[in-house]
């Protein structure tokens, strides 16, 4: 019953909602009511037990919806989206709607209409069905979880950019804003910056094995580049850490 409208790969994007519909299922057998949901590419500095109880009296705390990273409060939650995204989807009304509106962004070159992939259906779903969303990407108590706009700053030599800072691998990371230095719980390292991660949180032998197969000589090259990009940001995050921002 899927329908692409999206000028990403269908494949990528019809995983990407499927993924909601598979999960659902997961949580019904496993009889999950509560969870926290990640990404691959969402690294944790703080256990998030600790701030379970400033989040709670929500329906989820996501950053800054379901996307990334998502603590599941209300059970049943991630089954009502799986079951209202197929609902969508066998509503010919509702096609031909999105059929419209992608019609007239890709006629506008993304000026008009809109797209459809998981992330705005998780949007549309909240605002259908009125759930309680907690976004976790806005300051609260000196801390936040990161979008993906943190761990995609590497920008050397950009003062306005430049403002990701860690003392040592694997230690508090914190950024400088307009309010004064707030912690990330979390950092979401999106697209080619993830090659970056070892300098956020070092090496392990798991990490190193991951690209020898299966294809020995061209991950040896991903290897020297993820070497590489990781010491580079290990200086950048050190370098921040050692300025005085003013």
């Amino acid at each position: 019953m899927y329908r692409h409208f999206h000028p990403g790969n269908l494949e990528d994007e019809r995983r990407c909602i499927e993924r909601w519909i598979r999960l659902a299922d997961f949580l019904k057998t496993q009889d999950l009511r509560e969870f926290l949901f990640l990404d691959s590419d969402m690294l944790l500095f703080e256990d998030v037990k600790l701030l379970l109880p400033q989040w709670r009296g929500y329906d989820a705390a996501g950053a800054p919806l379901f996307y990334s990273f998502c603590h599941f409060f209300r059970a049943g939650l991630v089954e009502e989206f799986a079951e209202w995204i197929l609902d969508q989807y066998r509503n010919p009304k509702v096609m031909k709607q999105w059929a419209s509106e992608f019609d007239a962004y890709i006629s506008s070159g993304g000026q008009r209409g809109s797209i459809i992939q998981d992330m705005a259906l998780a949007d549309r779903f909240v605002q259908t069905k009125g759930v309680r969303m907690l976004d976790v990407t806005q300051p609260a108590n000196g801390k936040m979880v990161d979008s993906g706009k943190w761990g995609g700053s590497y920008m050397q030599g950009r003062a306005s950019t430049d403002r990701l800072c860690q003392r040592a691998v694997g230690e508090t990371v914190r950024i400088w804003n307009s309010s004064g230095w707030l912690q990330l719980s979390a950092v979401h390292v999106q697209g080619n910056d993830k090659s970056h991660i070892p300098g956020l949180t070092g090496w392990a032998f798991p990490i190193v094995r991951s690209f020898w197969r299966p294809n020995f000589r061209r991950n040896l090259k991903f290897l020297i580049k993820y070497a590489w990009n990781g010491r580079l940001f290990r200086r950048y995050l050190k370098k921040n850490e050692e300025v005085d921002i003013k």
